[in-house]
C-alpha cells in the first residue's frame, strides 16, 4: 500500500504507471520479470470512510489481477465496468 496525501486520481494514476513501468523492465533474481497489479482509490471522492476505501481499492487491485495482471484500475471504475 502507497499512501498519496493530496493527490488526486490522475496524479496517482501517473505515479502508479511510473511504478509499473520500472518494475516491467527490472529482471527479477529468477531471469522473469515482475508484473504489478495496481488498485487506486481516493478519499473522500469515492467515500467517506477509509475501511470502505480500502475494500473498493482491494478490489479494484483483484480486478487488475483477474484482467491478466501487470495493469492498473481505479476503483471508481469498478461500477462502470461490472
Amino acid at each position: 500500500m502507497i499512501v498519496l496525501p493530496g493527490t488526486d486520481i490522475e496524479i496517482a494514476q501517473t505515479i502508479s504507471e511510473g511504478i509499473r513501468r520500472k518494475m516491467e523492465t527490472t529482471i527479477s533474481p529468477t531471469g522473469k520479470p515482475i508484473t504489478v497489479s495496481i488498485g487506486i482509490g481516493n478519499l473522500p471522492k469515492m467515500t467517506n470512510h477509509f475501511t470502505d476505501l480500502l475494500n473498493i481499492t482491494d478490489q479494484a487491485l483483484y480486478k487488475a489481477k483477474q484482467e491478466g495482471r501487470n495493469k492498473i484500475v481505479v476503483a471508481n471504475s469498478l461500477n462502470n465496468n461490472d
